[in-house]
């Protein structure tokens, strides 16, 4: 070192500088402020070896703190979202519980009057006419409570319009609903003034729409409540499309389903009839699968429009409901399967025959209803309008 540094000695102080021996310079060993002779770079490469091991253990440490953290943090989400669930699904099953409820009430009350024409004044028309006319003549009867029907024998007709305008454009139905009437009467034993008919056209309001859609919404508790269930079917052709009308083009609609399952699930087959001409009106007697199938799936039936599908939800839903109740009834008491005495008393009073092939339809719809798959008795697209008709249980 001291030889490098020579030259610019020299230069400093030249006086002294000369004379310095240079060569005769004894070189000493350089320590370190710790004693040690160690050269600069291996202590640094040491103390730089120390550190990265300090900064290991440190990282290993905050590794380990972090998945502690991780952990349970991970431990406090599952335990909120499962505590939340828990609330979730708790108030969805109330919900649902209430849904039921009111849907069960919504069976044994009517949102629009039932509107009844008498048998003698129905049979008189000569051809189907609409409500606001019957009613400006005093023709038509009304009633806001399901009671009052109790003593009065109501048939109910269910049939297909055969025209986008009017249900019945030559007369066709009318004719056919005529002789099935009298057929009913003359079946069951009957005072023809004491039977009144329910028919769309003339039990439903046509002029104002809001009138026309609570009576279209409680289509299901009129025909549950009706006393006689005639499906009046002619093949005949659509005014409108040239499509042939019949039982089979009849059964595919969905409105047509609804209110047979309505009747089904409350009176059984034994109060059914079908008509298909002026002459063939009968018993409509116990359902096959095949139909009892495509009455189950309602909402796969053909529909003008979609928003009506959700107008029935709510009534099918109560007569499910209160279906499985008497099931559940009939597993407690432990006795076999059988409807309640009144559906009995009125079995008997219509001559209807059997009230066990009524107790083993019923049986049948509600092996059907359990055997189903999910969405298949409410399919996935009643989900997708589920804001008409918020947290419905669609199960």
């Amino acid at each position: 070192s001291c030889k490098r540094l020579a030259p610019r000695i020299c230069k400093i102080l030249p006086g002294e500088a000369a004379a310095v021996d240079w060569e005769a310079v004894e070189t000493v060993p350089l320590l370190f402020r710790d004693g040690s002779a160690t050269p600069p770079e291996d202590a640094l490469l040491a103390r730089e070896r120390e550190r990265e091991a300090e900064r290991r253990q440190q990282r290993r440490l905050i590794i380990l703190l972090t998945s502690v953290f991780g952990a349970l943090l991970l431990l406090f989400v599952a335990l909120t979202y499962r505590a939340s669930l828990s609330v979730r699904n708790f108030k969805r099953r109330e919900i649902a519980a209430k849904q039921v409820l009111e849907a069960i009430r919504g069976v044994h009350r009517l949102d629009h009057p039932c509107v009844l024409l008498p048998a003698r004044a129905f049979l008189r028309m000569g051809s189907l006419r609409e409500h606001e006319a019957l009613r400006a003549e005093g023709q038509l009867l009304f009633y806001d409570s399901p009671r009052q029907l109790a003593d009065k024998h109501v048939v109910f007709f269910s049939h297909q319009w055969l025209s986008f305008g009017t249900p019945d454009p030559l007369g066709v139905q009318y004719r056919v609903m005529a002789a099935s009437l009298r057929r009913v009467i003359a079946d069951t034993g009957w005072e023809e003034a004491n039977v009144q008919v329910w028919v769309d056209l003339a039990s439903i309001p046509q002029s104002k729409p809001l009138l026309k859609q609570l009576a279209v919404q409680t289509i299901a508790c009129y025909c549950a409540a009706a006393h006689a269930f005639v499906i009046c079917a002619p093949t005949t052709i659509h005014a409108d499309t040239g499509e042939v009308c019949n039982v089979q083009s009849y059964q595919r609609r969905m409105w047509c389903r609804c209110e047979q399952l309505c009747h089904v699930l409350r009176k059984g087959t034994g109060t059914m009839w079908c008509a298909t001409t002026e002459d063939d009106c009968r018993r409509l007697g116990e359902l096959d699968s095949e139909w009892l199938m495509s009455v189950l799936r309602v909402f796969e039936g053909d529909v003008t429009d979609e928003g009506d599908y959700l107008s029935i939800v709510l009534p099918i839903l109560g007569l499910y409901a209160e279906l499985y109740a008497l099931e559940l009834k009939r597993r407690a008491q432990a006795v076999p399967w059988q409807s309640s005495p009144a559906a009995a008393a009125e079995a008997a009073l219509c001559q209807v025959g059997s009230e066990e092939r009524r107790a083993q339809t019923l049986q049948l719809v509600l092996n059907e209803i359990r055997g189903a798959k999910r969405g298949e008795i409410f399919p996935p697209k009643l989900r997708m309008s589920a804001q008409r008709l918020p947290q419905l249980p669609l199960r």
